[in-house]
């Protein structure tokens, strides 16, 4: 079926065979004009479910009609259902209408241009900003029950704006949905109505589809404008009484859009809306508007309208449980938080494997306190948690306990029952929420991220701390460039990809560059985590080969945690000196001037993603080749990097006999690299793995080395020494190689008369080195490159090795002689929020060996990474932006674990 908006005829308009000789080439057919429908209703009644019907439109014609358009079945993988344009010039357009595939299979949509203009805030068909305005439908909406699953479905080459998704997928979990293919698609300015019950918007939304995402760009989803920034005077300094061009207030936001909407208060206490094309100074221009049956008295309210503000949960891309997954090759520009949201969520289960437990108690009849059962099953029962009771007429109520004992069988409760009576005998059971591996087999590669506060998270939404949730993922090869930079939430973060209860996941070869914003605080480029609220549990997990450059924070990675179990990070580099790349200049704004030869702006490069299109197609434009053009500029200079870089020395360590010494080889060369490990004897022939877990070692002193092979040649790390004792540490992670790998004490309130510690080698101190004041930058303790000590007036007292107390100012000299020695600091009064790290300079690094951290007389070692907290307890450190420089330890997110 033909269809034509402009020259069809409906009722003379009729289905035209594959076989026609003047369909030989479909796009561009010889029928005449009285063959084609005029709408697409007409057209769309002659399709038949199962068979390889086509349905194509008019390029450079429009249609508008708010409907849902179910498309139905092809009739095989090489014979299927086709939605496509015909014709020369522009996709046509279809307004406001709603795609929708339900359990259907062998379906093309191709070369369609969706747009739901009334929810587009500049489109003259917009419907307002009432605070009741339509709900935008998805764009191209895929369903599939447990029944019946789609399959077989291409959506190529189509321009979808203005939906709550662009293209929605919804699987029933059960099922697991097939060859689907997403290319080369435009997805843009996804938004959502604020009075829906849910007003989130994605660009692409995946629930349990199987899927290759490929070649799509995608821009500006889930949002319209920044959140107002708060104004105290947006109230009218002129009455409204008559026909105006303008309205004058008292404040406008500093961060309002150019063009919009105002939301004015009227003397009758209506609301009235009113579009605005610009504003300066404190004036509004409007479109003559005659306020004479609509007046507004000065001091009435005219706020500019929040129109799809960013949030924190709306998304470029929206993962939910998704199998067998590839995303490669896409262009993602600022979306409202993240470019790409993954989610594996942990399943509500119930115990009662070996019979459902009861109650035992006397009737619950009004507040209790506790509740006895026959039965606690202690594999699957959190400390605490939540009851499932049987009423006697209410129904299920969720009673949560505190504790429980297994002697007694008793859980520790609080609750009125009054009115939710229970009998005895009545169903008790726990309430449990399991991890299970949800996502498996994903890989993303190949992508070119820009803007946007999150590159891409694999940890969300919920742990319960009781197993993996991924598994098989690969994240490769991607640029991620000025990540945070555009604040759409107005937050000042930047972070790059979370990793959070994985099995089997490598992140290799990814590029963090250049947040380019001074106001963003970039926290991580990578992050293998715990989380604050349930304990993470990560296996054969690898972080490698990784380039952070001007972004901020260096890899967060901590093979010790005690949940974590084969997890490494390694050849990882963070700001390397510009000598060592071949082109560090190279970003977005260079990639147009020096390759399109267009204007360097990350604006004129989404314009240009944005216009791409099946027959318009430029190859400067898609993600392969700015991937390639920018990933190019940071490989390392051969002329620099004639061989492995130069080898930091290793901290020395004392541990408890018994325990296990991890080495870990951390080198950044040319090509493959290879190590050989040695102890005191000499070569250990057979261990030649970039980790080496030496044998227990009776009480001691032992050294150990490392030597790595690139195609350069081979680097000799220097030698470690281990001192085994009958005290010490209850582990330590050596690290031998060149990378340097930066951590900081989160600033923290600590409580009344605190004291804390630094203990350092300080012959290998070649800078300044402070306890800060997180106030006002004013040095707390510290010691200086020339051997100085240092401190502020809140400084009660200072010692060195326990010794007599050392006056500020003094020279300490004399402590340093290649031992280590340990500075305290005791202020007179509580309250301060303190770091470690150089004064007012967040670049410069204290290249001394930080061995230990001492608050409040508890010691924290560093080699495992700890951070005393606000509530007294060991809280998740941050990883910082160059105060301190570890070179004993892989820094990352630091856990209760001393």
């Amino acid at each position: 079926m033909y269809v034509d908006a402009v020259n069809g005829n409906d009722g003379t308009a009729q289905p035209i065979l594959g076989n026609d000789s003047r369909v030989t080439d479909p796009y561009n057919p010889t029928i005449s004009n009285s063959e084609k429908y005029k709408t697409i209703d007409a057209a769309w009644l002659g399709l038949r479910d199962g068979e390889p019907d086509w349905v194509l439109l008019n390029r450079g014609d429009s249609w508008n009609s708010q409907t849902e358009l179910t498309v139905g079945s092809g009739r095989s993988n090489t014979e299927r259902l086709n939605i496509t344009a015909y014709g020369t010039g522009n996709r046509p357009i279809l307004y406001n209408y709603n795609l929708r595939l339900h359990y259907d299979i062998y379906v093309n949509i191709t070369s369609i241009h969706v747009e739901f203009d009334q929810a587009n805030p500049l489109s003259a068909n917009y419907l307002g900003p009432t605070d009741g305005a339509v709900e935008p439908l998805a764009g191209v909406d895929v369903i599939s029950s447990d029944g019946a699953s789609p399959f077989g479905i291409l959506i190529e080459d189509c321009y979808i704006r203005f939906y709550a998704a662009a293209i929605g997928f919804s699987a029933a979990y059960a099922s697991r949905i097939t060859d689907i293919t997403v290319r080369r698609n435009q997805l843009l300015d996804s938004l959502a109505n604020p009075a829906s019950p849910q007003p989130h918007s994605q660009g692409f939304w995946n629930a349990g589809f199987s899927v290759l995402f490929e070649e799509n760009v995608m821009d500006h989803n889930g949002w319209w404008m920044q959140p107002l920034n708060a104004t105290a005077n947006a109230t009218l300094t002129t009455a409204l009484s008559g026909v105006t061009t303008q309205i004058e207030v008292g404040e406008i936001p500093s961060n309002a859009p150019l063009a919009g909407w105002l939301r004015i208060t009227l003397d009758s206490a209506a609301i009235h809306y009113v579009r605005y094309t610009s504003f300066g100074g404190l004036v509004y221009q409007i479109p003559s508007t005659d306020f004479t049956s609509l007046p507004a008295a000065i001091g009435n309210s005219a706020n500019v309208k929040s129109i799809g503000a960013a949030t924190i949960y709306n998304h470029n891309v929206y993962n939910t449980e998704i199998p067998n997954s590839i995303y490669r090759n896409n262009i993602s520009i600022n979306p409202s938080s993240m470019h790409y949201k993954y989610t594996s969520n942990p399943e509500l289960t119930y115990d009662g494997s070996s019979g459902e437990a009861t109650l035992l108690t006397a009737s619950l009849i009004g507040v209790e306190t506790s509740i006895v059962v026959d039965e606690i099953f202690d594999n699957e029962t959190h400390d605490t948690g939540t009851i499932i009771v049987s009423t006697d007429a209410s129904g299920d109520i969720e009673v949560p306990y505190t504790s429980y004992d297994l002697g007694t069988l008793t859980y520790t409760i609080n609750y009125d029952f009054t009115g939710t009576e229970a009998a005895v005998g009545n169903l008790a059971v726990n309430k449990e929420l399991f991890n299970y591996i949800k996502v498996a087999n994903l890989s993303s590669y190949g992508n070119v991220n820009i803007y946007g506060e999150i590159t891409e998270d694999l940890g969300g939404n919920d742990t319960n701390g009781n197993g993996h949730r991924w598994s098989g993922i690969t994240v490769a090869n991607n640029v991620n460039i000025a990540i945070g930079a555009s604040q759409p939430t107005n937050r000042i973060l930047a972070y790059g990809t979370g990793i959070v209860d994985n099995l089997n996941t490598e992140v290799y070869d990814n590029l963090y560059l250049h947040t380019d914003n001074v106001n963003v605080d970039p926290t991580y480029s990578v992050r293998v985590t715990t989380t604050s609220y349930k304990p993470a549990e990560s296996t054969n997990v690898q972080v490698y080969n990784n380039r952070v450059y001007k972004a901020g924070e260096a890899i967060v990675v901590d093979p010790s945690y005690s949940r974590f179990s084969n997890v490494f990070g390694y050849s990882n580099s963070h700001d390397l000196a510009s000598a060592y790349y071949i082109d560090d200049t190279r970003k977005i704004e260079s990639y147009m001037t020096d390759v399109v030869l267009g204007t360097g702006t990350i604006q004129a490069f989404t314009d240009g993603a944005r216009a791409q299109a099946k027959g318009n197609w430029d190859a400067n434009y898609t993600a392969q080749n700015t991937n390639n053009w920018i990933s190019a500029g940071y490989e390392y200079d051969p002329a620099i990097l004639t061989a492995p870089l130069e080898i930091t020395p290793p901290a020395n360590t004392t541990i408890k006999e018994g325990t296990q010494v991890e080495m870990l080889a951390d080198f950044i060369g040319i090509g493959d690299l290879t190590y050989q490990w040695y102890d005191d004897s000499g070569l250990v022939g057979t261990e030649t793995d970039r980790a080496y877990y030496p044998p227990l070692e009776p009480i001691g002193e032992y050294t150990y080395y490392v030597t790595a092979t690139d195609d350069n040649g081979t680097t000799q790390s220097t030698t470690a020494n281990v001192s085994v004792g009958t005290s010490g540490v209850s582990g330590a992670t050596l690290t031998f190689g060149g990378t340097n790998e930066y951590a900081t004490i989160t600033p923290q309130t600590i409580g009344h008369d605190w004291s804390m510690y630094m203990t350092l080698n300080a012959s290998a101190q070649t800078a300044d080195a402070y306890f800060v004041d997180g106030d006002d930058g004013a040095i707390k303790c510290g010691v200086s490159s020339a051997g100085i000590l240092l401190g502020n007036s809140a400084v009660n007292y200072i010692t060195i090795n326990g010794g007599a107390n050392i006056n500020k100012g003094d020279d300490i000299s004399a402590y340093l002689n290649n031992t280590d020695i340990e500075v305290r600091i005791v202020t007179i009064g509580g309250g301060e929020i303190v770091y470690f790290g150089a004064l007012n300079d967040n670049t410069s690094n204290f290249t001394g060996i930080i061995k230990d951290i001492r608050i409040n007389e508890v010691e924290y070692n560093v080699d495992a990474g700890y951070e005393y907290g606000l509530d007294g307890m060991v809280q998740p450190a941050s990883v910082g932006s160059g105060a301190m420089t570890f070179f004993n330890t892989i820094a990352t997110d630091w856990s209760n674990n001393p």
